[in-house]
């Protein structure tokens, strides 16, 4: 995400990396200063396209109201928010995971052509469940346990999971 050090190193380890030759793309998942300098690195040297997935809001209007201590928030929005726009507008194609991300991106002057809306791929109607006696089989799972399991990429909710687990048990 956010440490200078590793921009750095990234940067330095782009350059090492693909230091030559052609036919390269820049990708960068979302624009947080580790992806996105080293991915603009890329493109101003190799003259190559970059191609940015945004795939959560974070700034303004979006996960960062979530975050504690508010003065915390009120502090980083701004730079959460100019990360997340400002270098969307470099990108020569963008991928939105939701149909408001492409939309904010439309209102930020990105054109709708250089936009392709990728949508999670979880469909219910598709989606079967698998058996699970046969799961916890392949698992090496006790079949007669009781299982809760939190998987998250960020932990503002985790007072919410932590209320849940005190619940359960």
């Amino acid at each position: 995400g956010w440490d200078p050090i590793n921009v750095l190193r990234r940067i330095r380890w782009c350059r090492r990396e693909f230091a030559g030759g052609k036919d390269f793309l820049a990708h960068a998942f979302d624009t947080r200063p580790t992806v996105i300098h080293p991915a603009l690195d890329l493109k101003r040297r190799l003259r190559c396209p970059l191609v940015v997935d945004w795939g959560d809001w974070w700034g303004r209007g979006g996960a960062i109201q979530l975050r504690r201590p508010l003065w915390l928030n009120l502090l980083f929005e701004p730079v959460e928010t100019w990360y997340e726009e400002r270098f969307k507008l470099d990108a020569d194609w963008l991928t939105c995971v939701s149909e408001p991300l492409c939309a904010r991106a439309i209102q930020l002057g990105i054109s709708r052509d250089r936009i392709t809306v990728v949508p999670n791929p979880s469909d219910p109607h598709e989606t079967r469940v698998l058996d699970r006696a046969t799961c916890r089989r392949k698992l090496g799972l006790d079949p007669d346990r009781f299982y809760a399991i939190f998987s998250g990429y960020v932990l503002y909710d985790l007072g919410t999971v932590f209320d849940a687990m005190r619940a359960l048990a």
